[in-house]
């Protein structure tokens, strides 16, 4: 309960902020151009200040969240107005590349969730990352459903793969607060092993 208030309140956040940017132009101009230098004052120190707040909301929710890792089996959940995509790993391979498949999970009653603005990467036990060579070109999940895909990295053959993160990929992701911030998302992974068996 919490979590989807916050998720919320930073939706609000990042609608609010465009608002107020928007109408601290429009009253900006107005003030220049009709001579009322205290309005003008007056709208930069609360856009400024707003601004201000914001910028700290967005920085705090990565440094304050605690790093996650979900073992095999669980899920990553990502969330709009509501939380019905699910994301999890069946199985791990290597072969030349290495190969995650990856089941897209939607418990959602009407509306499709859309997979491919998701971004993905691998991350070995020295943190570097390496991004997939598959093409997000995932289809729309509809409503109830589930369907599964294979996620290639081309890795070395001597990195060792620790972990997946999944965030949201658009650039406005990064700049909406709290749960569903690409930063903070970066925070949780899914651990990976190479057994290939099922979850």
């Amino acid at each position: 309960m919490l979590e989807q208030s916050l998720r919320l309140l930073g939706l609000a956040g990042f609608l609010l902020t465009a608002l107020v940017v928007t109408a601290g132009l429009v009253v900006s101009v107005f003030a220049a151009f009709s001579g009322r230098p205290r309005l003008l004052i007056v709208t930069s120190v609360v856009v400024t200040s707003w601004l201000a707040c914001y910028a700290m909301a967005l920085v705090l929710g990565p440094v304050l969240t605690a790093r996650q890792a979900l073992a095999r089996g669980e899920e990553l959940h990502f969330c709009g107005l509501d939380c019905h995509l699910h994301v999890s790993i069946v199985r791990v391979t290597r072969d030349h590349d290495l190969v995650v498949t990856i089941r897209f999970r939607s418990d959602a009653k009407a509306a499709p969730e859309f997979p491919s603005h998701l971004s993905m990467r691998i991350v070995d036990a020295d943190g570097k990352e390496y991004a997939p060579v598959t093409v997000r070109s995932w289809p729309p999940l509809p409503a109830g459903a589930s369907y599964e895909r294979d996620v290639r990295f081309a890795l070395p053959p001597n990195a060792g793969a620790d972990r997946l993160i999944a965030t949201w990929g658009d650039w406005q992701d990064y700049l909406v607060p709290g749960p569903e911030n690409a930063l903070v998302q970066q925070r949780r992974a899914l651990r990976l092993d190479l057994s290939g068996r099922p979850a």
